[in-house]
């Protein structure tokens, strides 16, 4: 992991785990994302995109 501070996880409007459950698997689950993007928008890594998330 990169980032010291999180930002997609902080700017996740249901409050997904990034830390804890989505860093290191391949995508987050429909489970508990709503695919809103804010992740890929704010992430400066360019570590969260389209299809990581749906």
């Amino acid at each position: 992991m990169r980032c010291d501070r999180c930002l997609c996880e902080e700017s996740c409007i249901i409050g997904v785990d990034w830390k804890g459950e989505v860093i290191g698997k391949t995508w987050a689950t429909p489970d508990y994302c709503v695919v809103c993007m804010t992740c890929a928008n704010v992430c400066p890594f360019g570590a969260v995109y389209a299809w990581r998330v749906h």
